[in-house]
């Protein structure tokens, strides 16, 4: 336990686990300051008249081997043994009892006298520290002193274990063979029944595997995990940066919008792996094509969008173009296959064509298509597609509010599949709309609404046709899992029989924050992990009741979102699975279950009865 001692004594390190960096163990309130003091003896100590923990010597097991046992006095009051305070037990049972939990305990157990001398430790102490009981007993936790915390930290912990009694944080500390590590340290000062401080017991646990995936999920949601560009969340910071620099310089830069031509076929024809070469093979190739300032981002799929600072004309975007699509039409090698790729480039200036961020990279995006219906292999430049989009918008969000108003989009229900025995856990309730411009469905037509300020009203159209379609199964079906946004969780209150016992919300995870409190008895689905940044910390104390995947995970990401999931001790769901292939990759993982394309395609609310009863 880091600085535990005597309230004069010098400032010392304690053995308990070692926190992170970042939180570096911010003193939490005690609970329980009400619960009468209690006085820990080390065996054979005489606990006086005050109130305090008698202890003697016992034994266990056919070995007879001696063990502390201890029979509790509350300060003022009756002796009150273990065997008062465990029903049907004996007192030795009971002790027993305390002895194995001490031994078997995961966490490792520290045990110092008022002075901070250590007196006992358990076996997990030993396995994460490297000390055993004979190196660790009669010295100070200053064995494991790791010299990352400073004067105030103690400061901070020994004020809370004055004023409290206790201190809960994460601490750094250093095993016997000197590598440095983190853990999660509770301190709680024993008293007696004066008042006044007798033992410290530290209960610590090591969280250097947790903290290595939470840093491995935060570069994920920063960087691709297939080809390591910088992701869409990067690409709009960067932009910000170029606007503001632009602004200051009164000049003009150029965004690029870069489609592999041709990338579908290989990846049809080769497979994912295939695939996969050729999206860090393009991504190389964009990178040696531009300056090492500019910036290359992959924003999903075979979609890349580059930030050119220097071409600020049409010109230098030809040029810069010139060599990308040069690049990119060197001859390609892919599983031993030679095979054939290009490019389709789209182009737009700030502040020409827009004020910049996501409206810029639209134009951009709107040139390429241009570059595709062109033929591909070509850089075509933006010239007022953004004007015929926003009529696009305005037209959907007239129909769809039309819609709406009429009672909403049809919705199917896809089978959430356990991945252990093929039984259907959950529906997943999927929207579709036929809008003006053609069929939007699920995430497409989520996104369309959002876009045109629909979004919160297409969530409750779902949630009213799930519970009608619920109403009319009746009971024998399973929870129906329905994405919406963080105002809506609200409304999905107990309603009679159809309440959130058979409802289940999807929330993306960056809209975690702005859901503040999850409402009691719904069950709410985290959606996106790998994809959002989102702190370990908001995941454990959101109250979630499973994570589900962002679609098509790297490796990388599908390992660092399974580990968080079993840190967190919760069921992780794949989405979009499409082969049997990925089914078992999920499953190797750890995923719970999963739906997609490979259990068919959703059902419609009539027939869903009769498909459960066929176990399809």
């Amino acid at each position: 336990m880091a600085g535990v001692g005597g309230e004069g004594a010098q400032v010392q390190e304690q053995p308990a686990p070692p926190g992170g960096e970042g939180d570096v163990g911010r003193p939490r309130p005690a609970r329980g300051e009400d619960a009468p003091a209690l006085r820990l003896e080390q065996p054979g100590e005489d606990a006086g008249e005050g109130g305090g923990v008698h202890g003697r010597q016992g034994y266990q097991g056919r070995g007879r081997r001696p063990i502390p046992c201890y029979a509790v006095k509350y300060g003022g009051g009756r002796v009150r043994r273990p065997a008062d305070l465990v029903d049907g037990t004996s007192e030795d049972a009971a002790l027993r009892q305390a002895a194995a939990v001490f031994e078997a305990a995961g966490d490792g157990i520290l045990v110092t006298d008022a002075r901070g001398v250590i007196v006992r430790v358990n076996p997990a102490f030993t396995r994460v520290t490297g000390y055993t009981p004979a190196e660790a007993l009669g010295r100070t936790p200053r064995i494991l002193r790791s010299g990352r915390h400073d004067r105030a930290f103690y400061d901070a912990m020994w004020q809370a274990l004055r004023e409290r009694g206790r201190w809960e944080g994460e601490v750094w500390n250093r095993r016997k063979d000197g590598e440095v590590y983190p853990q999660w340290l509770t301190i709680t000062a024993i008293r007696d029944g004066d008042g006044r401080t007798t033992h410290y017991v530290a209960v610590f646990t090591e969280i250097g595997p947790l903290k290595a995936a939470e840093a491995r999920l935060r570069r994920l949601a920063y960087r691709d995990g297939l080809t390591g560009l910088p992701n869409r969340i990067v690409l709009h910071d960067r932009l910000a940066q170029a606007e503001r620099r632009a602004r200051r310089g009164g000049r003009r830069f150029a965004l690029l919008y870069v489609d592999l031509d041709g990338f579908k076929e290989v990846n049809d024809r080769l497979g994912h792996a295939a695939g996969d070469e050729v999206l860090r093979e393009a991504a190389a190739r964009l990178q040696g094509a531009v300056r090492g300032e500019d910036t290359v981002a992959r924003i999903g799929g075979d979609e890349f969008a580059l930030i050119l600072e220097e071409a600020d004309s049409v010109g230098a975007a030809v040029r810069a173009g010139r060599e990308i699509l040069r690049a990119l039409a060197r001859p390609w090698t892919v599983a031993g296959r030679e095979v054939r790729v290009g490019a389709s480039l789209g182009a737009a200036f700030y502040p020409d064509d827009a004020p910049g961020g996501e409206t810029l990279l639209r134009c951009a995006d709107a040139a390429m298509y241009r570059a595709k219906a062109a033929g591909g292999g070509c850089l075509r430049f933006y010239d007022g597609a953004v004007a015929a989009e926003a009529q696009a918008r305005e037209r959907i969000a007239a129909a769809l509010s039309a819609a709406l108003a009429a009672g909403g989009p049809e919705v199917a229900f896809r089978p959430r599949v356990r991945l252990a025995d093929g039984v259907v856990a959950a529906l997943e309730a999927v929207p579709s709309w036929r809008g003006p411009d053609g069929p939007l469905e699920d995430e497409a037509l989520r996104l369309a609404a959002e876009r045109t300020g629909l979004g919160e009203a297409l969530d409750e159209a779902v949630a009213a046709a799930v519970r009608a379609a619920q109403g009319r199964w009746g009971g024998d079906v399973p929870v129906v899992s329905l994405a919406v946004g963080p105002r809506v969780l609200g409304g999905l209150a107990p309603r009679g029989a159809l309440g959130p016992a058979r409802l289940e919300a999807m929330l993306r995870l960056a809209e975690l924050a702005a859901a503040a409190r999850l409402p009691r008895g719904l069950a709410v689905v985290g959606d996106g992990l790998g994809a959002e940044a989102v702190a370990l910390e908001a995941l454990a104390a959101a109250g979630l009741a499973g994570l589900r995947l962002h679609p098509r995970p790297s490796e990388a990401g599908l390992r660092s979102a399974a580990a968080v999931a079993a840190a967190l001790g919760l069921p992780l769901y794949g989405c979009g699975v499409g082969d049997e292939a990925a089914c078992r990759r999920l499953a190797e993982a750890g995923c719970a279950a999963a739906s997609g394309p490979l259990w068919g395609p959703p059902w419609s609310a009539a027939e869903v009865p009769a498909r459960l009863r066929r176990g399809r």
